[in-house]
């Protein structure tokens, strides 16, 4: 998952990460997938995330804000670590 990413492969993401279906991703769900991705995240970097990414401020991230997230901030994070680590490795 990164910026080319479609909106129904972030879509489909944003719902299996939903584990309570509320709708929001609160920092206990993103924790689940986002070290996956990004190794050395901890919690104050999750919450960091999401406060760049909240637009209306409730904690969370609605799919549009998640949507954001992986087009613009995590999966061009990335894309950026992978193109490094292939070309100096």
């Amino acid at each position: 998952m990164g910026p080319d990413s479609t909106d129904d492969e972030i879509h489909e993401a944003f719902t299996i990460l939903d584990a309570d279906n509320s709708g929001q991703l609160d920092v206990n769900e993103l924790a689940k997938v986002i070290p996956a991705i990004m190794p050395d995240t901890t919690l104050d970097t999750l919450h960091t995330m999401i406060r760049r990414y909240d637009k209306n401020y409730d904690n969370q991230l609605n799919l549009n804000e998640f949507t954001r997230l992986i087009k613009g901030g995590i999966g061009r994070d990335v894309v950026y670590r992978d193109v490094l680590m292939t070309e100096y490795d």
